[in-house]
């Protein structure tokens, strides 16, 4: 596999869809249900669960019935298979090109935020999911190859320091946020991210992440095979 080169994406606001999920005998291209989906519109506010309301504000005709993965029709209501319907929400990130990218619409490479906690109002950070004490909240993820987020501010699974909540599984250099473009020119900055076991770490690892299907490393921006 080419090395595949890593995009910073900004997070923007709210897509809002209409859904209609279910799961039977035929299978969805990987997917553990059948997905039929319909763009209500778009939002900027971040983690927007309000607008366009709830799945009781539309009728049953409202709602797709053709499966957006693999063109399966949905089934009737009533009968043996249980057919879902509901309001699906999805966080709306943009590149810095302008081009809006849903956050299931993300291909490998791409860099995005997910704010994991909030800080209690004493300053102390906590309930992070990783138990760090130093986290801003934030944690930056990377779609891999297999098209699965790799949490790159998260722990090892294999950590050799679990008591220890300062350390870095994976250490990080470069500001991928300044991938955008600044100034009247929309000029670059230097925002390339490499990963590594450069810094206070543990000894779990080379740096590198394996996924079913991939192992590699995250190096001057680029996602690249190991060996």
């Amino acid at each position: 596999m080419q090395p595949i080169p890593t995009r910073f994406l900004k997070e923007i606001g709210t897509v809002h869809r209409l859904r209609r999920y279910w799961n039977d005998d035929h299978p969805c291209n990987g997917w553990s249900y059948h997905n039929a989906m319909k763009e209500l519109g778009r939002t900027y506010v971040l983690d927007d669960h309000t607008s366009f309301g709830s799945e009781h504000d539309y009728a049953p005709e409202d709602y797709p019935s053709i499966c957006h993965y693999c063109g399966h029709v949905a089934p009737a209501e009533g009968g043996e298979v249980h057919v879902y319907c509901q309001v699906f929400r999805r966080r709306l990130y943009v590149d810095s090109q302008g081009n809006e990218i849903a956050q299931d619409e993300m291909k490998p490479g791409d860099l995005f935020y997910i704010r994991e906690h909030v800080p209690a109002p004493n300053g102390v950070f906590h309930h992070c999911p990783s138990d760090w004490v130093n986290c801003d909240g934030r944690h930056l993820h990377c779609i891999l190859p297999n098209n699965t987020p790799w949490d790159i501010d998260g722990r090892y699974s294999n950590c050799t320091l679990p008591n220890d909540n300062l350390h870095r599984c994976w250490v990080r250099h470069g500001d991928p946020e300044r991938m955008f473009p600044t100034g009247p020119q929309g000029t670059l900055r230097n925002g390339v991210l490499h990963v590594d076991k450069n810094g206070l770490t543990c000894q779990a690892g080379a740096g590198s992440i394996s996924v079913p299907g991939w192992h590699g490393y995250l190096h001057h921006g680029k996602l690249t095979n190991c060996g």
